[in-house]
C-alpha cells in the first residue's frame, strides 16, 4: 500500500507541472456604437504554443474581427496577421464573426509584445458581447 502512495504521488506532481503552465486569459468584444472597436492584451509566448477562440453564439448580427500583432500599441499602424487556413495563398484575417462562425487562431511562437483586435461593426446590436479566450502553454 505504501509503495502504489509513493509511485502515484511523483506521478500527481508530473501532471500538475504539465498542465499547471497552461494560461488561459478571458477576453470579450463589445459590439461598438460605432464603426469599430480596438482592443489590446500584452501576450508572450516566446517558444511556446498559442491560440485565440472566440465564440460569438450570443450575438445576433454579424461582425467583422481583424488580429494584429505589434510590438508598440501607441502606433496608428499594426501587422495583420497571415493566416492561411484553407492553403489557397490569401490570407483568411479578418473573420466574419456570428451566431454560426467562431474564430479559432493558434500558432507555435507569438513574434510580438501586443495582439490587438479589432472589432468592426457589421449587423451586430450595439452592447452584444463576442466572448473569447487566449491561452498559451
Amino acid at each position: 500500500m505504501v509503495m502504489k502512495k509513493l509511485i502515484f504521488l511523483p506521478l500527481l506532481l508530473i501532471c500538475f507541472a504539465i498542465f499547471g503552465q497552461r494560461v488561459e486569459v478571458p477576453i470579450t468584444f463589445t459590439v461598438p456604437v460605432g464603426d469599430d472597436s480596438t482592443f489590446y492584451y500584452r501576450w508572450y509566448s516566446y517558444d511556446d504554443s498559442w491560440s485565440v477562440e472566440v465564440n460569438s453564439t450570443n450575438v445576433t448580427g454579424i461582425d467583422t474581427l481583424y488580429v494584429y500583432a505589434t510590438s508598440d500599441v501607441d502606433s496608428t499602424s499594426y501587422a495583420l496577421i497571415w493566416v492561411d487556413r484553407n492553403h489557397d495563398g490569401v490570407n483568411d484575417n479578418p473573420w466574419t464573426l456570428s451566431t454560426t462562425i467562431n474564430y479559432f487562431l493558434w500558432g507555435i511562437v507569438w513574434p510580438a509584445e501586443w495582439i490587438v483586435f479589432k472589432l468592426a461593426k457589421g449587423a451586430g446590436v450595439a452592447g452584444e458581447t463576442h466572448y473569447g479566450t487566449l491561452t498559451k502553454k
